[in-house]
């Protein structure tokens, strides 16, 4: 399981120093936890401390194997991190209306 070491927090406001301070130490005193780790890993991330998330998504997912939402998550930051990004990660569903063989019923088209 990935050790959770500590984060320089040294360029960060002191609310958001608090704020992950706060979730650090939620995680520590519930080792246990993986939603403790979660939280704090999607707290880092929104920071862009992105390696950081990635050792506490690995650690929930660790903790808990069958929750989908840590491998998902990890592997947001993962890509992120890289600069690697696949058309299903940037590419945004959508719904379009319009008669597209101009017959006068509405054609649906769905991305």
């Amino acid at each position: 399981m990935p050790d959770l070491s500590p984060v320089s927090l040294d360029d960060f406001s002191s609310a958001i120093r608090g704020q992950i301070q706060e979730a650090y130490s939620d995680a520590r005193a519930h080792p246990g936890d993986d939603s403790a780790y979660g939280r704090l890993g999607m707290i880092l991330q929104t920071y862009g401390l992105l390696r950081e998330a990635a050792v506490c998504y690995r650690r929930a997912r660790w903790l808990s194997p069958s929750t989908f939402r840590w491998a998902y998550h990890l592997a947001t930051v993962e890509s992120a991190d890289t600069g690697e990004f696949f058309m299903p990660e940037i590419m945004g569903a959508g719904v379009a209306l319009f008669d597209y063989d101009n017959d006068g019923d509405l054609d649906v088209y769905l991305v």
